[in-house]
């Protein structure tokens, strides 16, 4: 009897040492996973945010260098000749067009270029060399010369270009 005693103590101990055990190294498991998941949550949100601060640094330097190198091309006078003549000649539009081609083949960044006249109610663009603008962007730019706007305006495209809308020195084109 004095041994079944016994060997029920060790079993009933083995047993509670086991769950003991076992309860433990469940804790020891689950706090250090939580803790390790709240390490790799941070930094990988410290990555995000310097990736996305990056990109907003690049896509902002991008849109400034097309900024200064459309100001410098609506300093062009070949272009303001255009603008500002009632009825341009197939010259002044044969140059316009030229230059329009050549900025965007110099920069990348830039899909298509229009140059509208508000004296003429044409405009030039490039790549097709219509004397009409989109739809999409007739109202924009008609609004922009009206309240004499120089902006980025995100409009609704499918492609997710940006639109650059910038008023010409002589007030009457953009």
């Amino acid at each position: 009897m004095h041994s079944n005693n016994i060997n029920k103590l060790f079993w009933q101990t083995t047993i509670t040492n086991s769950i003991l055990f076992l309860i433990v190294i469940l804790t020891v498991s689950f706090i250090s996973f939580n803790t390790v998941t709240d390490i790799l949550y941070s930094e990988m949100n410290i990555a995000n945010k310097t990736i996305l601060d990056q990109t907003k640094q690049n896509v902002d330097s991008q849109l400034k260098n097309i900024d200064m190198f459309i100001t410098t091309l609506s300093k062009d006078s070949s272009l303001n000749k255009y603008t500002l003549n009632q009825t341009p000649d197939l010259m002044e539009k044969y140059e316009v067009h030229k230059m329009l081609i050549d900025a965007v083949n110099k920069n990348s960044m830039i899909n298509n270029i229009y140059v509208y006249s508000d004296i003429s109610k044409k405009s030039m663009g490039y790549p097709d060399g219509t004397e009409t603008l989109p739809e999409n962007l007739d109202a924009v730019v008609k609004k922009a010369l009206f309240e004499n706007v120089n902006c980025w305006i995100d409009t609704v495209n499918p492609d997710g270009t940006l639109l650059f809308v910038k008023t010409l020195y002589n007030k009457k084109s953009v």
